[in-house]
């Protein structure tokens, strides 16, 4: 790095409010954390926030927040991905090759980095989880964010113009003060100079003649310019001639050794090399790109395999690799069945074909270097049209050019150098003839005085104003017809007297013009003013607009947060209740088998009792009671949460209800007593067997 950069370097690091007080020596010696601390440090008051100590956040932080800032202020890095690994390390750990170019970077572009980090600031877009980004209230606020951030790109490009117009306001005010002032140097100027000519005689002739000289000088010098335009023009014309001569003399060089012969041969290898490129090499390579971007597509398209798949498709690939031995098997005992002599001229054409591929890469590659060459010549050769302004090279020819252009210039120089002794020799002449003007009048002034008219003639003003022109010669000596003369000048005199009247009558009111128009100046800067008090106010609104809709994110984030907690408590809630059907069931499945030891009894009591059928509708109405409760029972199990043993409890409720129906089949058979077909009910259903009287069971 050069010792300039180093220099502004280190001074802008000495300046507020770093004050590291630092020179080349110390600041070379740096250590790498040091160095990495100063970085950080720039980049907080860059942003506009206070300075962090990078030994209390983690390595990861910090490099995170220097390649996020590294990133909004447009740094570039390096292109490769090694060197961009080894790059991204350096920073990590501090080397000044890398933070160097960083600081050269950022205290070089201080504005627009400012800038920069300023609209980042408002313009970022926050990163949210696609699981919350279905969820309304995010979405509109998204959605009213993206619009906040375009009205602020709005304000900030007219506040930048307003910023722009205003700096421009200020350099015309600016001007139009120095204008004034150079106005009131002018007019005492002109003051001094008009007390100075007011006892001078025929001062409007002399204005006049004034004026004609000043129009004459600016016509010369339109004229000289225009001369040189056309004498460069000239020069640019021979120069281009002159080259076009000289390619013009290559070209007609090349055609009288040109070969056509030749020409047409290496033409038709050519064709031949380039159908071959065209219709078998880039074919070949076509069709191979083409096959492997199927493959590609069929690898993306395969959905997620497991290891089953994966085992599938080792033995896919044994069973082809078994498929391509038989087959090269198959093909080598092909072969040896052929004629050994046919195999030598295969293998030379395929010698040929492999020589012929190797060759078409060559020229391949070849071309491409040539391509490549070609452009570093051309940018070489822009470079140096960029720095000469030109995009002439001076060559042995153009040397001998300009030799021949030297040549012509010196007899030119050599031309202009007589007309200029022939000038100098015209100014002698009319210098004699001046001499002979002023004898000529002094004798005049002379008859003048004798005729009893007296010259007066005020030497020290004619020191002080320019030389008029010589007058001619009166045509009369009379002194009534010079009387006449001085009569007539002077109502000359009077009437431009009132045409200066008139024009100074026209110059007031130019200036009352003038000072209208500066009043209308004032009025329009008044009112640029206030558009921009208006758009600094937009602005401060816009970023207060800002500042809400984050506070309303932070209280949707809030609102999100006491959500997830009722849902903890809903889901928490589900589970007691789950816990309460549990129980229920329980209750249910012990209230059943009361039943079934009712149901017993009253097998039991059938025996004894004649009022059979009654018994029956009571215990239908019993068993129709506990139908319903089953279904209740049901209908909540079916709207709780399911459970691993679910199918147990489906087999167990199914047992019952066949329980149930078959009791209720032998309850309404009337032809066969109730205990007729204990021995085909299941073994919980039978009742007990009780001894009689007679001492035998029933």
């Amino acid at each position: 790095m050069s010792t300039e950069t180093l220099k502004t370097i280190i001074d802008s690091l000495n300046a507020e409010p770093f004050n590291a007080g630092l020179d080349v020596v110390t600041f070379s010696a740096l250590p790498n954390d040091k160095l990495l601390q100063h970085l950080s440090n720039v980049i907080c008051w860059v942003d506009g926030e206070p300075f962090i100590d990078i030994k209390r956040e983690g390595a990861d932080e910090t490099a995170f927040r220097i390649f996020n800032a590294l990133r909004i202020i447009r740094y570039r890095p390096p292109a490769d991905i090694e060197s961009l690994q080894e790059w991204r390390s350096q920073i990590v750990e501090g080397e000044p090759t890398a933070l160097y170019p960083i600081f050269d970077y950022i205290f070089s572009n201080i504005e627009e980095v400012r800038e920069k980090m300023y609209l980042a600031r408002f313009l970022i877009r926050v990163d949210i989880p696609a699981e919350y980004q279905s969820d309304p209230e995010i979405a509109e606020l998204l959605s009213q964010t993206n619009v906040l951030m375009d009205q602020f790109k709005e304000v900030h490009q007219e506040a930048s113009k307003v910023r722009s117009n205003s700096d421009a306001v200020e350099d015309i005010m600016r001007d139009l003060k120095l204008m004034d002032e150079e106005k009131d140097q002018l007019k005492r100027k002109i003051d001094i100079i008009q007390r100075k000519t007011q006892r001078i005689s025929n001062m409007d002739k002399h204005l006049a003649l004034a004026t004609l000289h000043r129009k004459e000088q600016e016509r010369a010098e339109d004229l000289q310019t225009q001369k040189q335009a056309g004498r460069n023009a000239e020069i640019i014309a021979e120069q281009q001639m002159q080259r076009l001569d000289g390619v013009l003399q290559d070209l007609e060089k090349t055609s009288k050794a040109m070969d056509f012969a030749g020409m047409i041969e290496t033409l038709e290898e050519e064709i031949a090399t380039d159908r071959y490129m065209s219709e078998e090499k880039l074919a070949g390579e076509l069709e191979a790109a083409c096959i492997a971007l199927d493959d590609l597509k069929k690898i993306v398209s395969i959905p997620v395999m497991d290891r089953r798949d994966i085992d599938e498709l080792k033995r896919e690939i044994e069973n082809k690799n078994a498929e391509v031995i038989q087959i090269t098997e198959e093909r080598d005992n092909r072969e040896q069945q052929i004629d050994e002599s046919l195999s030598i001229y295969r293998h030379q054409a395929n010698a040929v074909q492999r020589k012929k591929a190797g060759l078409a890469d060559q020229l391949q590659r070849a071309r491409e270097e040539l391509a490549t060459i070609t452009e570093s010549v051309e940018m070489h050769r822009q470079e140096l049209i960029e720095k000469s302004g030109t995009d002439e090279f001076i060559t042995s020819v153009q040397f001998k050019t300009y030799g021949e252009r030297l040549r012509v210039k010196s007899n030119a120089f050599k031309r202009k150098n007589s007309e200029l002794d022939r000038l100098t020799t015209e100014i002698s002449i009319s210098e004699e003839t001046l001499h002979l003007l002023q004898s000529q009048w002094q004798d005049l002034r002379d008859q003048i005085e004798r005729s009893g008219v007296s010259v007066s003639e005020n030497l020290e003003e004619e020191v002080r104003i320019p030389e008029r022109p010589k007058t001619a010669k009166p045509k009369s000596t009379d002194v009534e017809e010079l009387k006449d003369m001085v009569r007539e000048m002077t109502e000359r005199l009077n009437e431009e007297k009132t045409e200066v009247n008139m024009l100074t009558e026209r110059v007031r009111d130019q200036r009352e013009e003038v000072k209208n128009l500066q009043a209308e100046l004032a009025n329009r800067i008044e009112q640029r003013e206030a558009t921009r008090n208006d758009l600094l106010s937009a602005i401060s609104e816009g970023e207060a607009k800002t500042e809400s809709l984050e506070e309303a994110l932070a209280e949707s984030r809030q609102q999100r947060e006491a959500t997830r907690n009722d849902l903890l408590s809903a889901i928490s809630e589900g589970e007691a209740k789950t816990e309460s059907l549990e129980e229920a069931l329980a209750e249910s499945r012990r209230r059943a088998a009361e039943l079934e030891e009712e149901v017993e009894q009253l097998h039991i009591w059938l025996d004894k009792l004649d009022d059979g059928p009654e018994m029956v509708r009571q215990l239908e109405a019993d068993i129709e009671a506990a139908n319903n409760d089953r279904h209740q029972l049901i209908d909540m199990e079916k709207r709780r949460p399911p459970r691993p043993d679910g199918a147990k409890q489906m087999a167990m409720w199914k047992a019952l209800e066949q329980i149930f129906l078959k009791k209720i089949e032998l309850a309404r058979s009337p032809n066969k007593k109730p205990h007729d077909n204990f021995g085909e009910a299941p073994i919980g259903d039978r009742p007990p067997r009780v001894e009689t009287a007679m001492g035998h069971r029933n």
